[in-house]
């Protein structure tokens, strides 16, 4: 299984991040994630925005009877545990049932500026990475890992886009030329993930070791990131089981994107640059994966779909739906 359980952050705040919700929500949304995991009972758990590390981890892994291997993955400016924003230790898990002997096998930093180790970090922009574990299934070793990408608008119609909003809304020429070169950096920076993670894999990953590449890519199956995974030889169990579209990302379905994601698609923002984002976030999708390696054939693929998609006690787990798979290893 794997989920984004969205840390509640706005993002905003130099002290302390601003939060979304109070902490009577939050405390919510994790039981309603334990409750999704608990009915699941999956072998393996992705997770990614798990914040704060490692205190998330410890309480989701003594909740679900799992083991657990983290790496922080942004967290501002910290030595120890004095830092800033105060609020901000956000990263990646992978969780296994315990008896599969899970045991931490790498890190890599994908993208970005600056560096966030678990007990040191020194960015100020996001920060994005992958993190390697391994279990022991049958009397061979499995890696698992989890990775989480830099999100962006859609990138393959952002300039005729762009174009359209600066038409409509009255941006200046100054104002466009500086969105698309942040599309542009987009575009670079999620290429670069896709080929770092596939390259260290390769590196990392010892020849005929089945392997299970799950998380937030923040991309949709046909743009090029993805498409770069897929032609090095990984399958989308997803795809390989279903015909539906899948979307992880649903403004339409879920209640945190319903309340706290919805912009006025009319107004005028800072940029063109925010304001796509913020349209493009309307938008239903499947951004999050499970990918399995050559080494797993697609009959191994037993069943795939969503999960937390309901509500508990009110509330949906996260912003995100999660994705879960059975398959045959």
């Amino acid at each position: 299984m794997t989920i984004n359980v969205w840390s509640g952050l706005t993002y905003r705040g130099v002290v302390r991040m601003e939060s979304f919700e109070p902490d009577d929500v939050r405390e919510r949304r994790f039981s309603a994630l334990v409750a999704c995991i608990r009915e699941l009972s999956p072998d393996v758990i992705a997770v990614n925005e798990a914040n704060p590390l490692p205190f998330y981890a410890k309480r989701l892994a003594a909740e679900t009877g799992c083991d657990f291997v983290w790496h922080i993955g942004v967290s501002g400016l910290r030595l120890g545990p004095f830092g800033v924003p105060v609020n901000l230790r956000e990263g990646d898990v992978i969780l296994a049932r315990r008896g599969l002997s899970l045991r931490f096998a790498g890190r890599v930093h994908l993208g970005g500026g600056g560096f966030a180790y678990n007990h040191v970090s020194m960015h100020t922009g996001n920060l994005t990475q992958a993190v390697l574990g391994s279990i022991r299934v049958h009397g061979r070793d499995v890696y698992i890992a989890v990775t989480h990408w830099h999100a962006s608008p859609r990138l393959d119609t952002a300039d005729e886009e762009l174009e359209r909003l600066a038409g409509r809304y009255g941006y200046t020429e100054k104002q466009l030329a500086a969105a698309k070169k942040l599309i542009e950096r987009d575009r670079a920076w999620k290429m670069k993930e896709a080929v770092r993670l596939a390259a260290w894999l390769e590196k990392k990953v010892p020849p005929g070791s089945p392997l299970i590449v799950m998380g937030d890519l923040n991309a949709e199956h046909g743009w090029p990131e993805t498409r770069h995974l897929l032609d090095r030889g990984f399958r989308d169990v997803f795809s390989a089981v279903r015909n539906s579209p899948g979307s992880t990302w649903d403004p339409a379905r879920n209640g945190n994107l319903i309340k706290h994601y919805r912009v006025d698609e009319t107004a005028l923002f800072e940029n063109p640059y925010d304001h796509l984002h913020a349209l493009d976030e309307l938008e239903p999708r499947r951004i999050d994966y499970i990918l399995v390696n050559d080494i797993l054939r697609e009959s191994d693929i037993l069943d795939a779909g969503l999960c937390c998609t309901a509500r508990y006690e009110g509330v949906h787990a996260s912003d995100h739906f999660g994705v879960f798979a059975r398959i045959r290893v």
